[in-house]
């Protein structure tokens, strides 16, 4: 349990600082909002990352945590996970597409998207390949161990009951991604229901740590063509209205 009261804690103050900061910009006077990540930013989220693994192999070699507590099935072959989170995220997708065109907010949505998307990225060269590799290659793994893993399969196991684990995972999802805009709580809220689906399944954690590969590496790689197109969009738009 303490591991897991770690845990929160650590995530309550990313969150407290997330707020604190917002506040600081709201203030009269204040600078405006960047919109990319400063390099002090991607070296405090690099320096994150590597204390979470390091915390995490840490934790393992003392038992404070296994692979079965967290939710993988190594009974499961490897491929089969990794084709369910595939899967699994693919109808995330869908989900999201069909709920943005029958709502006729997806051009509009591809915009904010792509704009939520750019506040990771920074602007210098070497910052940017640091930032890829940071939230490309750990942060699916050191996430979805801490945030689903930990504190939802194991905070359950320890309380016989997975339900307050994953309204607390729910609500923390949506602090921590808050910084894309409230908008994009619907597609965060779709994908942390697809990961604790896995999570459950006989797929396990495998399977939500490969959507969350594909989650986190799409909307980077993709990112320059879905800007012109959000742009390309914006400016037939607003030609039709002006004609």
């Amino acid at each position: 349990m303490g591991l897991v009261a770690m845990l929160l804690a650590y995530n309550c103050l990313l969150v407290a600082g997330y707020v604190h900061r917002r506040w600081k910009l709201a203030r009269p006077g204040a600078p405006p909002c960047p919109k990319r990540l400063r390099d002090a930013e991607v070296a405090q989220f690099g320096i994150r990352q590597l204390a979470l693994v390091g915390l995490l192999a840490y934790m393992f070699e003392r038992g404070a945590w296994t692979p079965e507590s967290v939710g993988l099935r190594p009974e499961t072959p490897l491929l089969e996970c990794i084709l369910a989170g595939e899967i699994a995220f693919l109808l995330v997708v869908l989900v999201n597409l069909a709920i943005l065109r029958v709502s006729g907010t997806f051009r509009s949505m591809r915009l904010v998207a792509v704009r939520g998307n750019l506040r990771v990225v920074p602007r210098g060269r070497a910052a940017k390949w640091a930032m890829a590799i940071f939230i490309m290659v750990f942060n699916p793994f050191t996430e979805e161990i801490v945030m689903r893993g930990i504190l939802i399969h194991q905070w359950g196991l320890l309380l016989g009951s997975p339900a307050i684990p994953i309204a607390v995972g729910l609500v923390l999802n949506g602090a921590l991604h808050w910084y894309q805009g409230w908008r994009m709580q619907m597609w965060h809220a779709l994908f942390f229901c697809a990961a604790v689906t896995l999570l459950y399944s006989p797929w396990g954690l495998a399977a939500a740590i490969t959507a969350h590969v594909f989650g986190d590496v799409l909307p980077l790689v993709a990112l320059r063509r879905q800007l012109r197109a959000a742009h390309k969009a914006r400016r037939l738009a607003l030609r039709a209205r002006s004609s």
